[in-house]
């Protein structure tokens, strides 16, 4: 584990992050039954 994180990010920042990271999850993996 080289990556070392000294803090958390700001909530809002961090809501951003998981958001576009969910979206490009189910984007990438393209689920039928996450299809909305």
């Amino acid at each position: 584990m080289a990556e070392q994180k000294p803090q958390q990010p700001p909530a809002p920042f961090r809501s951003i992050g998981d958001l576009a990271r969910e979206l490009l999850e189910k984007s990438t993996n393209q689920k039928p039954e996450a299809a909305e």
